[in-house]
C-alpha cells in the first residue's frame, strides 16, 4: 500500500440539474499528515467531504482511499468501507441524545466489525480513551447533560474509537473559544499521534491555520468556485 491514503483525481461533481460545484484535478494526503483545509460558505466543503467520504458520488474522475476507488465499489459497499477506516466529527457533534457517553463512544465499533477487533476490550479502551480526553468521568451520563466542550470531546471520542485511518472533522470548533478549540486540538492530535492516524480537518476560520504542518485553501483548489462566488 501507498504512503497516500487519499486520492482525487480529475474529480467533478455537481447535484442534479445545478451548476458544477466540484472540479478538483488532483488532490492527494498522505498517511499521518494533519491537514487543514479551509473556505468560507459556498465553496464546497461540505459537499467534498461528502465525495471524500463516499456519500456521494462523483460525476466523473476518481476518488480512492487506502488505495481503494470507490468508482469499484457498491453503494453498500461504500457504507461499510466507510464504517471501518473513517472517523467523522460533525460540526453539531450529531450525538444520540437518549444514550449515554459511554454508549455513544461504542456506536461504530457495533456497526464496523473491524473497528471493533482493532478496540480489543472496548469497555477498557473506552476507559483509556476517556481518561485521556479528559471526559472519564461522564461516561455513565446523558450526553444532553453536557456542556458544549464536553459533548465535542465525547464527538472526537466516538470518531477515534477502533482507531479509524482517516478522521474528518467538518467545524467541530465553531462553538468554542480560542483556549478551548486549541485543548482541543492538541489532545485530537496525541491521539492521532498514538495510532498513526490522518486528520483532514475543514473549517472557515483561519486563526487555526498555525496550528496545522499543512494547509489548503478550497478556493485554490476546487476550479469550480472563484473568490466571487463564495459567500
Amino acid at each position: 500500500m501507498s504512503d497516500v491514503v487519499l486520492a482525487l483525481n480529475e474529480v467533478k461533481f455537481s447535484y442534479q440539474n445545478s451548476t458544477l460545484l466540484i472540479d478538483i484535478p488532483e488532490f492527494k494526503v498522505k498517511a499521518g499528515e494533519r491537514l487543514f483545509l479551509y473556505g468560507p460558505s459556498g465553496c464546497g466543503k461540505t459537499t467534498l467531504l461528502g465525495l471524500i467520504s463516499g456519500i456521494l458520488e462523483a460525476n466523473s474522475g476518481e476518488i480512492s482511499v487506502l488505495d481503494r476507488s470507490y468508482a469499484k465499489m457498491s453503494s453498500r459497499s461504500r457504507d461499510s468501507f466507510r464504517g471501518d477506516t473513517l472517523g467523522y466529527i460533525f460540526q453539531m457533534f450529531n450525538l444520540i441524545p437518549y444514550l449515554t457517553v459511554r454508549e455513544n463512544i461504542a456506536l461504530p465499533c457495533q456497526i464496523s466489525r473491524q473497528r471493533r477487533q482493532r478496540a480489543g476490550n472496548l469497555n477498557s479502551t473506552i476507559d483509556a480513551l476517556a481518561q485521556r480526553l479528559g471526559i472519564s468521568d461522564l461516561l455513565g451520563r446523558i450526553v444532553t447533560e453536557l456542556s458544549v466542550g464536553q459533548q465535542q470531546r465525547v464527538a472526537a471520542a466516538r470518531a477515534l474509537i477502533g482507531d479509524p485511518a482517516i478522521i474528518i472533522a467538518d467545524e467541530p470548533t465553531s462553538a468554542l473559544d480560542w483556549d478551548h478549540r486549541e485543548t482541543f486540538l492538541k489532545l485530537l492530535f496525541e491521539e492521532l499521534d498514538r495510532y498513526g492516524g490522518t486528520l483532514i480537518f475543514v473549517s472557515h476560520d483561519q486563526s487555526l491555520k498555525a496550528m496545522f504542518p499543512k494547509v489548503i485553501s478550497l478556493v485554490e483548489l476546487n476550479n469550480a468556485v472563484g473568490e466571487a462566488s463564495c459567500t
